[in-house]
């Protein structure tokens, strides 16, 4: 069906088979009455202006500039809550309603953006998108780009790329099921905030922050993660993975997990993990281009796969240290005698972990960590414990046999003495 002219709706009318509102075309749907598109729908740039009801039930394709507004509910995913929405290549599709169903503003339909706009205006503020949104590049390699009132995704976003998508609305990305996975060579910028609070988002190629950023849960993994100034960008919860993350804007972190392998900028650690590499369960490498301090509520994790493949962070200015250093190991390494580790090196180093978990490693092998003006190393070492008279790793009763022995001997002999080396006293005793 072709609707050309004007069309004024009464009572309920139900448009059956594939219909096209042409570009001639003006839908009038009066207060009070409803409107249900059945089949597959052509919105070719006709006006629709309602005070009732229109329902979208079938599969929906915006082939022209398109806009549809009424003050009453524009069911978009109709009453099965299965359709498709796809906005055609360089278009625009501007809604304004007062809601996006009979209860609330959820869209649980399948929505394609092709190089073109989406602007959605409701009388709440805020829409949400519980099923799938794709921003595909247009046939130029033009991006998709969504505006209006503020968006909560608990789907899923999938953009193939090559193309830079824009995301013009305040958006968060809420759910345990949620997933963001984009394409190689895309760009997904956010003008406006953006929180990441669940889900996975996974092979984002670059992000780009122009306002404020938010990640409180989840995990955020980018190859590019850049702030840009003077926007500002928080680590609150979850775990943020960048290969490259540019801070000319502000980068505060307060919790968390960070990992990458260059981050541009000063980073100050609050009170959250920071390790290097892409994978924090790996080994890796980290460049802080500028200073890194790190407080006393903070944790720098690294970890030891080999002798020779272990992480490392490499700070160009000053490194500040506070808080604690927890080291792991990977996989079956087993340190022996020896090791020796350069974790962190730097310009210069002030301060020092007054907190360390250093896994034990058996016997008579402990941890030395060595501070120097612009390195801090890991080595394994032999472990003197005080007392141990007999030099079996443990201070007990068979060494107070030892030490007796050897009170008042000619040439007394007491391993692991540290109290007055070459003399057998009761200072000894007294450890």
């Amino acid at each position: 069906m072709d609707l050309q002219g004007l069309v004024n709706v009464s009572g309920v009318a139900n448009l059956l088979g594939t219909t096209t509102f042409r570009s001639t075309s003006t839908t009038d749907v009066t207060a009070g009455s409803t409107l249900v598109v059945w089949g597959e729908t052509y919105y070719d740039g006709g006006l629709i202006d309602a005070s009732g009801i229109v329902e979208q039930a079938g599969d929906a394709f915006v082939t022209a500039d398109q806009t549809i507004s009424t003050t009453s509910v524009f069911d978009w995913d109709g009453p099965l809550n299965d359709s498709s929405f796809t906005v055609e290549n360089g278009r625009e599709f501007h809604l304004t309603a007062g809601s996006l169903n009979p209860s609330h503003n959820v869209y649980n339909g399948y929505l394609s953006i092709h190089g073109g706009l989406l602007n959605v205006d409701v009388a709440d503020d805020q829409w949400f998108l519980a099923d799938m949104l794709r921003l595909i590049s247009g046939v130029k390699g033009e991006g998709a780009a969504i505006r209006g009132v503020d968006l909560d995704v608990t789907g899923g976003v999938v953009a193939p790329g090559p193309s830079t998508h824009t995301i013009f609305a305040k958006t968060r990305f809420v759910g345990a099921g949620l997933s963001f996975s984009v394409g190689s060579g895309t760009t997904v910028r956010f003008d406006a905030s953006v929180e990441f609070n669940d889900g996975v988002h996974s092979g984002l190629d670059v992000v780009t922050i122009a306002q404020t950023a938010l990640v409180d849960g989840g995990d955020v993994a980018s190859p590019v993660f850049n702030i840009e100034a003077p926007a500002k960008a928080e680590l609150r919860s979850g775990r943020l993975r960048a290969g490259e993350l540019s801070a000319d804007g502000d980068f505060t972190m307060v919790g968390g997990v960070l990992s990458a392998d260059v981050f541009r900028g000063d980073l100050v650690n609050k009170c959250g993990a920071m390790g290097p590499g892409p994978n924090p369960l790996a080994t890796g490498d980290m460049v802080v281009e500028g200073d890194y301090e790190q407080n006393d509520l903070s944790t720098l994790d690294i970890q030891l796969a080999s002798e020779t493949v272990f992480g490392t962070i490499t700070v160009v200015g000053e490194a500040v240290l506070d808080g604690r250093l927890n080291v792991e190991l990977l996989g079956t390494y087993a340190p022996v005698l020896g090791d020796t580790f350069k974790i962190l090196t730097a310009a210069a180093i002030n301060g020092e972990f007054p907190h360390l978990s250093l896994l034990s490693l058996g016997g008579q092998l402990g941890w030395n960590l060595n501070y120097s003006a612009n390195m801090l190393s890991l080595e394994v070492a032999d472990v003197v414990f005080e007392g141990d008279y007999n030099d079996d790793g443990v201070v007990d009763a068979a060494d107070y046999t030892v030490w007796r022995d050897q009170f008042g001997a000619d040439r007394p002999r007491l391993p692991n003495e540290q109290a007055t080396p070459g003399e057998v006293t009761m200072e000894d005793y007294d450890v």
